[in-house]
């Protein structure tokens, strides 16, 4: 009979696999609903039967509703609907049995009766539902029933129906399994959080495990008796209970107990319960350990063999791949089966660490791998990882590691270990004080993954790759001051990577990742240029991750301001960061950039130009060096980043000279301070002195006119030694006077040194921005002559007038030798022009020089427009003013800069007469004037050059805008009231502007725009308004300008 029944199971097999998948799907939802239908026609029998109080009809309902279940030809997804749909229906059955059990015979009776179904599928559902109703009536044969149930459901061979079957007794033993007392509980709970505090220290825990073996040894003694009838009642149970099919596996049961019986001999140090058997030595919440163990093992074994069901020969190859890929999602979708037991036994307050550690573990760990099974092997490894506590898991690191290189080796070992690591990091922070200083875990990581990979040489790169980045998190959580686990976490990553192989998109983004976590943790640049084998690290990925990384380390140092003093670890940064300072080989050509690249470079030059700004330090030796590293590092990264990042480089240098500056400035007030206190308490010794002599004068005098009536040889003698005394004073005075002198010379001397030294270090600064801005004279003229002019400003705060001749020289020479158009030259002359007039610490012979040279090179220009105004921009030279409050008096302005000697020429005493000289005219500011350099003769020849150039110009608007402009400047002049520019050159302007005017009369409105009238008509108002004011009436009053206000404005 079973082969009739098997062979057309096959044939419709073959059949199914050369249907296609809708007809497949469509075939399984009709034969779902019709089993579906069966279940339900008896389910509403089985209800029937349970509310009349009948329990045969009742077991042939729920039998033949269990039917449904033999069933072969459902796919895996569809039985589990199917299973749950009938486990529903069957608590009516339950609920029968609970009402109908009132003692133990009817309890036995029952059992018996139920075995008595034909089909074993249904007779074993049955037997578990009636099982789990007597256990909990009579606790006393949980042992004797569960052990019974576990034996016979491996009369299932069936991988689908035993696996569900097992489920079931899963699910209905669940709050049945004997398991520790409440007080066992609490005692449990102590032992827990002793533990936790303390994991390696064990002492405790075998010192409670001597007390409970004393205990058992005085308690068993008196329960003998007691435990020998209950054992003899259990046989009896037994012998009567078993079935046919029982018979014949007695002898694998019988091996099986004493397997048991071994296992619990070894835990004799765990606590029982009193109702145990004592001639077997077993405890009641060990079996349940040992059932929950054993049913995993079968339902693992029938899982696994769902996967080597033996497929039709007549198919296909691919069919054949299909199908077994098919096969593999089923199972992929049962897992939750398997994994159900595993919770099971997490569950059960018997499991306690050690119980985990010794027996628990070590048998799961040898079932995973025996099983050989890819796919249980992987899930059961992540299973027993998110079960059990985490607790547990720090305790067995060793023993998780052990296993892993002997796993399958398709087995994706990465993912177990980075779940595992992520379950501790967890950990870690909801108990900061338990993993503090915990090293060993950090170790058995590194320890078990320098394993793995030397056992398994397929190992996929990025693999290795994740699991490092995960040891790396675990470090960081665990003890982040450790730098060198991070260290040997870097060099692992190093290892990994091999110069002939390419990494992939994923490897990149892991090293990435890798790189990155540091910096995000620590966010300190001064921690992560501590960290050996970064820069290697970041050197193995392509040009645009280092580019994305190097600005990420930037902008972590902008966020957080970190300044970076020391020099060594701001050569280790540049060394990390140098894709953004110099070409690579990997890097885009600047012909091959598009818009977008080109703007990205900007962006990137741009912050390592703000960058620049926090490598510095309070020392400035240290300053220096880190500025000399720069301009190194800056050297070798071509014209196009050199014109963006030499201009901050320079500007740091002028700040750290100015600073030194400052600091002297600092270190003269100190000496002053001292020098002042001591001559203070010097003279304060002295008036001390003087109000004892004053004191011992009128002692003197008092004894004078007590002792008149004596004898005048007695005031002979009197008088000469008072005048001894005088001498003597007068002596103590001057060596007092030559002590102070002596002190202050000193300090003078240590004052000058201390400025001596100072400022040869500023010098050597300048000289170090004047040889960077020397060597891109010829590359970038434009920025260096900018440059030069920045440092002539600086060199004049810092008072150095060599220096800032020196920087000049260099602009204009600079100007003369790489300028050739005539528009760029205007803007280089002005830019000289104002920069020279802003600086006053020159010697007025050289600045007379400086301006020679701009006004001669002026006059040089080959456009009249801009020849005009850069000579009349160079005539504001030769008139220069200081504009002071009026609070500040000429002594005051006279110690900022040297005054020449009077004995030196005519000319020069002209100019010093004429620097002393101080304007009354005031400003409504309330300022003060000062003549600071004058040159008549040379500011009268600008003017009179520039209104000759204007001349020859043949476009009558440009010729009336730049008169304007000539009149504006002779207005400054006239205003001053230096005498160097009177009322006729006003008027002799305001005539020769008119007659321009008449001679282009019919053209005027025309050529003239809006805007130039506007400037026009305002310099007339202004002049009218000068005249007008008390202040300026005086000297505007000759200035005629009746004439041209008829002629512009009728």
């Amino acid at each position: 009979m079973s082969r009739k029944v098997r062979t057309p199971k096959k044939s419709q097999k073959n059949h199914d696999l050369k249907k296609t998948p809708t007809t497949q799907v469509s075939e399984q939802k009709q034969l779902l609903e019709s089993l579906k239908s069966v279940v339900r026609r008896s389910g509403f029998y089985l209800q029937r039967s349970v509310q009349d109080g009948k329990l045969n009809d009742s077991i042939k309902q729920a039998a033949e509703m269990l039917n449904g279940l033999r069933s072969s030809s459902l796919s895996p997804k569809n039985y589990y609907d199917l299973y749950l749909f009938v486990s529903d229906e069957l608590r009516y059955f339950g609920f029968l049995l609970r009402e109908n059990i009132k003692n133990e015979k009817i309890a036995s009776i029952i059992y018996q009766d139920v075995q008595f179904t034909s089909r074993i599928i249904p007779r074993l559902y049955l037997l578990i539902t009636a099982g789990a109703v007597v256990i909990e009536n009579n606790p006393n044969k949980t042992i004797e029933i569960l052990l019974d149930i576990l034996e016979m459901c491996k009369g299932v061979p069936h991988p689908t129906r035993g696996l569900f079957l097992r489920h079931y007794l899963s699910q209905m033993t669940k709050n049945l399994l004997p398991d520790i007392s409440e007080k066992e509980k609490e005692k449990k709970n102590l032992e827990n959080k002793e533990i936790s505090k303390e994991i390696t220290n064990n002492h405790i825990v075998q010192n409670n495990q001597e007390e409970k073996i004393q205990k058992k040894k005085q308690n068993g003694n008196e329960n003998e008796n007691e435990n020998e009838k209950e054992n003899e009642n259990k046989k009896e149970n037994e012998k009567e209970n078993k079935n046919e099919n029982e018979k014949e596996n007695q002898n694998e049961n019988e091996n099986i107990s004493d397997n048991e019986n071994e296992n619990f001999d070894k835990d004799k140090n765990l606590q029982g319960n009193e109702n145990e058997d004592k001639k077997n030595n077993t405890l009641p919440w060990m079996t349940s350990i040992n059932f929950t163990i054993q049913n995993f093992i079968e339902m693992n074994k029938l899982w696994i063999r769902i996967q080597h069901q033996k497929l039709p020969g007549n198919i296909s190859k691919n069919e054949r791949v299909s199908s077994r890929i098919k096969i593999t999602e089923e199972r992929k979708e049962l897992c939750s089966l398997v994994g159900t037991s595993l919770v099971r036994l997490s569950q059960l307050d018997s499991v306690t660490d050690e119980l985990y550690k010794e027996k628990v573990l070590p048998i799961l760990l040898e079932q995973i791998e025996e099983c050989g099974d890819k796919l249980a092997q992987s899930y059961l490894m992540e299973a027993i990882i998110l079960v059990f506590p985490d607790e547990y898991h720090i305790q067995t690191l060793s023993n998780l590691f052990a296993i892993m290189p002997n796993l399958h080796q398709e087995v994706n070992i990465k993912d177990i270990i980075i779940l595992l690591i992520e379950r501790l990091i967890k950990f870690a922070n909801n108990n900061p004080t338990l993993m503090k200083n915990n090293f060993s875990v950090t170790q058995i990581f590194s320890k078990g993954i320098s394993e793995i990979t030397r056992k398994r040489t397929s190992l996929p790169r990025i693999h290795l790759l994740s699991m490092l980045n995960g040891l790396m998190k675990l470090s960081l959580c665990l003890h982040p001051q450790r730098i060198d686990f991070i260290n040997h976490v870097l060099s692992s990553c190093v290892r990994s990577i091999t110069i002939q192989k390419k990494l992939t998109k994923d490897e990149i983004s892991e090293i990435s990742s890798i790189l990155s976590t540091p910096l995000e943790f620590y966010n300190d640049l001064n921690v992560l240029v501590q960290l050996e084998n970064y820069s290697t690290l970041i050197d193995t990925l392509p040009h645009e991750d280092r580019r994305i990384i190097s600005l990420k380390i930037l902008e972590n140092g902008l966020n957080t301001l970190t300044i970076i003093s020391n020099p060594k670890k701001v050569s280790k940064l540049l060394e990390i960061t140098k894709v953004l300072f110099n070409d690579s080989e990997d890097s885009i050509s600047e012909n091959e950039e598009d818009g977008y690249l080109k703007s990205l470079f900007f962006q990137e030059q741009y912050t390592v130009c703000r960058f620049l700004h926090l490598l510095r330090s309070e020392n400035i030796s240290k300053s220096f060096h880190i500025l000399q590293i720069l301009a190194n590092t800056f050297s070798l990264g071509g014209v196009r980043r050199i014109k963006i990042t030499i201009s901050p480089l320079v500007f740091s240098a002028l700040q750290l000279a100015y600073g030194i500056r400052q600091l002297k400035n600092k270190k003269s007030k100190i000496y002053q301070n001292k020098r002042k206190k001591k001559n203070r308490i010097e003279n304060g010794k002295e008036n001390k002195n003087e109000n004892e002599n004053e004191k011992e004068n009128e002692n003197e005098s008092k004894n004078e006119n007590e002792n008149k009536n004596k004898k005048e040889n007695e005031n002979e003698n009197e008088n000469e030694n008072e005048n001894e005394n005088e001498i003597i004073k007068k002596i103590k005075k001057k060596n007092s006077k030559s002590k102070t002198e002596e002190n202050k010379k000193e300090q003078e001397n240590l004052e000058n040194n201390h400025l001596e030294e100072i400022g040869l270090s500023t010098k050597k600064i300048f000289e170090f921005a004047h040889n960077i801005i020397t060597s891109l004279t010829e590359l970038l003229p434009y920025i260096s002559l900018k440059l030069f002019l920045q440092c002539a400003l600086a060199s004049d705060k810092c008072k150095f007038e060599p220096i800032a001749y020196e920087f000049m020289t260099k602009a204009i020479s600079v100007y003369k030798d790489h300028f050739l158009n005539s528009k760029t030259k205007y803007q280089m002359i002005n830019y000289i022009s104002s920069t020279l007039q802003t600086i006053r610490v020159f010697h007025p012979d050289n600045y007379s020089l400086l301006c020679n040279q701009c006004g001669g090179y002026s006059a040089k220009l080959p456009v009249a427009t801009h020849q005009t105004r850069a000579i009349m921009v160079c005539s504001y030279l030769f008139l220069s003013v200081i504009k002071q409050p009026q609070n500040i008096l000429y002594e005051e302005i006279k110690e900022k800069r040297e005054v020449p000697d009077e004995s030196d020429n005519n000319k020069t005493i002209e100019k010093i007469e004429i620097f002393k000289k101080l304007i009354e005219y005031k400003k409504p500011s309330n300022e003060s004037v000062l003549l600071y350099f004058i040159d008549v003769k040379r500011l009268l020849g600008c003017i009179s050059r520039a209104i000759r150039v204007t001349g020859s110009l043949m476009e009558s608007s440009m010729l009336f805008e730049l008169l304007i402009e000539i009149l504006n400047a002779c207005l400054y002049f006239f205003e001053l009231d230096s005498g160097a520019i009177n009322y006729s050159y006003i008027n002799t302007l305001l005539e020769l502007i008119l007659q321009k005017k008449l001679e282009n009369e019919s053209s005027w409105y025309q050529l003239l725009p809006n805007n130039l009238y506007k400037f026009y008509s305002s310099t007339f108002k202004h002049i009218k308004w000068c005249k007008e004011q008390q202040e300026t009436k005086r000297l505007f009053k000759p200035i005629k300008i009746e004439k041209i206000f008829k002629d512009f404005f009728n």
